[in-house]
């Protein structure tokens, strides 16, 4: 059963969300299941525009980034600005990834600055995983964090095993598993679902481009042979997935055109969640995409381009075919799909809650 966090004698708690803001659907799910499982909690968040069309609940509110950005500029504000805050809470998956020459990751930047100014505030990192680090000082830096943050909840054992000897962290299934989406009913709409991602802008994956459009022209040219309708999926605009599927349906002669289309993710969650929910058959490159397939018992090919997801499914237990991008082989083979049962799927969706457990301590301890 979902908690609600009670009024404190000062009035209601205002709690800083810190995660990715750029219309990613993954992040934007996590960002709404929090902010809804807390009606009585006020949540500011950090974002580069108005996250309020996106997050339309009432005890959610925006904080534009380019603001903050000011303010860090001056120590002295940034504190008077920041001592209001309850609580920090940093909600998101792929956030402690080592990138760039420097090794630096604004997320361990920022909380780390945070506890040390306002030691006093407790930070709660959720529904995380970690890596891809380079460097042992990263991940020594991750583990400093760790150690002064009130609690830790990563989604695969891969993650949790490297911090495990910490006990303020612990592990539990995706976040978005809490959705409980279940069975999707016997209604089939004869279409072929395609999570995109752009390749080419990937510098560690672009050597991988042509052999990946090569097996998803492949597979869209099988799936309108066989009579059914193709969607292209865009989970994230900023990250170029819509101009990876404009630049696919361009290599598609005039009557395949005909039976493709592009569903883009552009901040309306209910709308995106029904384009899935449609497909009968879904070619997963997007992280949650997969998850999300899972979650619908949608007959998945979980396409991956990064470890973060094979060791996801590694935890699901997932028997299905699994398409590496960094090692594609035979485009034109068939693949296997594995729809889990109901059960499963909802004990999964109980785990998740586990995400949220020091969180829903603190409210209790406020009762």
């Amino acid at each position: 059963m979902k908690k609600s966090v009670a009024c404190t004698k000062r009035g209601r708690r205002k709690v800083l969300i810190y995660g990715y803001t750029r219309v990613n659907f993954g992040d934007d799910l996590f960002f709404k299941i929090l902010v809804e499982r807390y009606p009585d909690i006020d949540f500011y968040m950090l974002a580069e525009a108005d996250y309020s069309p996106i997050i339309r609940c009432k005890n959610f509110h925006t904080i534009k980034r380019n603001r903050i950005n000011k303010i860090f500029a001056s120590h002295i504000p940034y504190q008077f600005y920041f001592h209001r805050f309850d609580a920090v809470i940093c909600i998101g998956g792929s956030i402690f990834m080592e990138v760039g020459t420097s090794g630096r990751n604004r997320f361990t930047r920022f909380l780390l600055k945070y506890k040390r100014t306002f030691p006093g505030v407790p930070i709660y990192i959720i529904g995380s995983n970690y890596g891809p680090e380079r460097t042992s000082a990263f991940r020594e830096s991750v583990r400093g964090l760790f150690s002064f943050v009130e609690s830790v909840s990563l989604r695969d054992h891969f993650s949790y095993n490297i911090f495990k000897e910490n006990p303020r962290v612990m592990c539990a299934p995706d976040v978005i598993f809490q959705l409980a989406v279940g069975e999707r009913g016997e209604q089939q709409h004869d279409v072929v679902g395609f999570s995109l991602i752009d390749i080419p802008s990937r510098a560690l994956l672009r050597e991988y481009a042509e052999q990946y459009e090569e097996f998803i022209l492949y597979h869209i040219g099988k799936a309108i042979a066989a009579g059914k309708r193709v969607r292209l999926l865009s989970f994230c605009t900023y990250e170029g997935d819509k101009f990876a599927c404009e630049r696919i349906v361009a290599k598609l002669d005039g009557e395949a055109q005909k039976r493709v289309e592009v569903a883009a993710y552009e901040g309306d969650i209910d709308a995106f969640l029904q384009s899935l929910r449609e497909v009968d058959l879904l070619y997963a490159s997007r992280f949650h995409a997969a998850i999300l397939g899972v979650a619908m018992q949608i007959p998945t090919i979980p396409v991956v381009y990064s470890d973060k997801t094979l060791n996801v499914l590694r935890d699901l237990e997932y028997r299905g075919d699994v398409v590496d991008i960094r090692a594609i082989g035979d485009i034109t083979r068939d693949l296997v799909t594995q729809v889990m049962v109901r059960s499963v799927i909802e004990d999964l969706s109980t785990s998740a809650q586990n995400h949220f457990r020091a969180i829903d301590e603190l409210v209790a301890q406020s009762k």
